[in-house]
């Protein structure tokens, strides 16, 4: 009895999210990678795309979980694995942004709509590609060992409703490295920021 109402009281909220879905949001970007280390790509850009999902929780509230992915090259220095331009680069990274964003949406004239919001991102990331030197064992140690895939963040958001149903969307999300608190590490090691454009479908 009790699984069977925990079970009902799970679609009864997934239910009253997805009524309350504003639509589906395609977006590219570019995410830029920053690492205080004098022999890292201080600021490697990559390219990357994903989806989400705008929630209206009532009133100005929004809820907007996500997925992003996108790639980065590294390699290992002194036991500490750090970004690397593509031609100094031992293992190619594919990194999943698993988000979830929480603010508040402000409109004006209902076609312009700005947004800004808490952030928690999880992001894994899994090696695809690995040349001499740095081992996939030792990228894996190094991000899993100490939680370096947490980020808590913040993000902002532009909206132009130029549509019935699309509006042009812009984001701007920073991700900050929390684990470099208790690592040690330069605070500005990993510090994320993802600036995307794209679309957002209204259901």
């Amino acid at each position: 009895m009790r699984k069977q109402l925990i079970l009902i009281t799970v679609l009864i909220f997934l239910s009253a999210l997805l009524f309350s879905l504003e639509g589906i949001k395609f977006q590219g970007g570019l995410t830029a990678t920053f690492h205080g280390s004098e022999s890292s790509a201080q600021m490697a850009i990559k390219p990357g795309g994903g989806l989400s999902f705008p929630i209206k929780l009532g009133g100005n509230l929004i809820l907007e979980p996500a997925l992003y992915i996108s790639t980065l090259n590294v390699e290992e220095q002194n036991a500490v694995v750090v970004p690397v331009e593509v031609e100094q680069s031992d293992v190619l990274l594919l990194q999943f942004f698993v988000m979830a964003h929480i603010g508040v949406a402000f409109e004006i004239l209902k076609l312009h709509q700005f947004t800004v919001m808490g952030s928690l991102a999880f992001i894994p990331s899994l090696p695809i590609a690995e040349s001499s030197g740095t081992s996939m064992d030792a990228v894996f140690a190094y991000y899993y060992s100490s939680l370096r895939f947490i980020y808590p963040g913040i993000k902002l958001g532009y909206a132009w409703k130029f549509s019935e149903n699309k509006s042009l969307v812009i984001d701007m999300t920073g991700l900050f490295p929390i684990s470099n608190i208790w690592t040690g590490e330069n605070i500005v090691n990993y510090l994320m920021v993802i600036a995307s454009i794209g679309f957002l479908i209204h259901i």
